[in-house]
Parts: C-alpha cells; sequence; structure tokens
C-alpha cells in the first residue's frame, strides 16, 4: 500500500480560516468545494460556526449535545463574520444559536443544544458497537470533473479497497474517512 503524500499548504494558507478579530474570519483557498474554487465546501464553515457555538459562553459540565446547520445559500470564499447568541439559558440544558454573514446576507445558519455532561458512574443504557477498522494509508484521493485544490486536497480521504469519489452509487463505500490536514484557525487548537 502506498504512503499517503501530504497536502503541503500554501504559504500563509496553513488553515481553513485566518481570524481578522472581533469575529470576522478571512477563508482560505483550502475550504473551495469541489464544485468551484469560489464556493465552500459545507465542512469549513460548519466546523467554524461549530467551534463558535461550542465556546460561546462556555460552562465547565455542559457539552454539546446536537447542532444542526442549515445552508441557504452558497457560502462563498470570501471574509466572513461570525455571530452567536444565547438563546435558552439553563442550569442543566441551554440553546444558543450562530450565523456565517457575508456583507450583512447570511450564508450559514446553526442552533446548538448544551446540556449537562452525565456523570462518570451513569450505566450504558446498551453495548457500545465497535467502529469498522480505519481503512490504511492512501494516496490522494481525486473526483472526476472536480476542483481539487481546495477542500478535497486539504483533507486525508480513506476508504475501503477499491472504493473512491468515483465509485458508482449503487457501490458507495461502507467505510470512509476524512482528517483535516490542516486547523480550522491556526490561533485556536
Amino acid at each position: 500500500m502506498t504512503e499517503p503524500l501530504p497536502a503541503e499548504p500554501e504559504a500563509g494558507d496553513q488553515a481553513f480560516y485566518r481570524s481578522l478579530g472581533e469575529g470576522r474570519y478571512e477563508s482560505s483557498s483550502a475550504t473551495a468545494g469541489p464544485w468551484s474554487p469560489k464556493t465552500q465546501h459545507a465542512g469549513p464553515p460548519s466546523a467554524l460556526l461549530g467551534r463558535a457555538l461550542e465556546r460561546h459562553e462556555a460552562r465547565e459540565g455542559i457539552r454539546v449535545a446536537r447542532v444542526t446547520v442549515d445552508l441557504p445559500r452558497p457560502v462563498p470564499v470570501a471574509d466572513l463574520h461570525v455571530q452567536v447568541r444565547t438563546v435558552r439559558a439553563g442550569g442543566r440544558t441551554e440553546l444558543v444559536e450562530g450565523e456565517l454573514t457575508l456583507g450583512g446576507e447570511t450564508v450559514t445558519f446553526a442552533r446548538a443544544w448544551r446540556m449537562a455532561a452525565a456523570p462518570a458512574d451513569t450505566p450504558s443504557l446498551r453495548p457500545e458497537t465497535e467502529p469498522p477498522p480505519l481503512p490504511g494509508p492512501q494516496t490522494p484521493q481525486t473526483v472526476a470533473a472536480a476542483h481539487l485544490d481546495g477542500y478535497i486536497a486539504a483533507m486525508e480521504w480513506r476508504f475501503e479497497p477499491g472504493k473512491n469519489f468515483d465509485t458508482p452509487a449503487r457501490e458507495q463505500p461502507g467505510v470512509a474517512s476524512a482528517s483535516p490536514w490542516r486547523p480550522v484557525n491556526p490561533t485556536r487548537p
């Protein structure tokens, strides 16, 4: 099996986003989706907004339990503004929502329920199944007729042997893994 070739980020392009301060972020070329170098794959803006929801007025012992993300339109590869607010605050549960905007127009909207984490001694209600084994290292993936220099190249993709993005729908991979080669924002782990 061939070792994966690391996607070397361009100089100054070490993360999906660069913080510009005050909730503003510059989108890197790595956010571009396979459809166009001008619009983002849904993964990076979802991660940026998810992180903002997680960190907004964070409290010890409270964790994100559920997130929903809506993309009402394509997200341009451009400077975005992140805003988060608390909708409902409570002792054990809270609802927060946030949006990514461009020029005052919402391009991504998300809501997250945060809940008190279960105590460590909470019994399991059902046995957890083991996840399937991670496919081994692979060469960089390609996608027919797709823009490959953005998000596709910024991620390490692993599929079951003999499967890939171009596998016909009736034969789609049952096991796949994706991991970023770079952080969402270099100033925050």
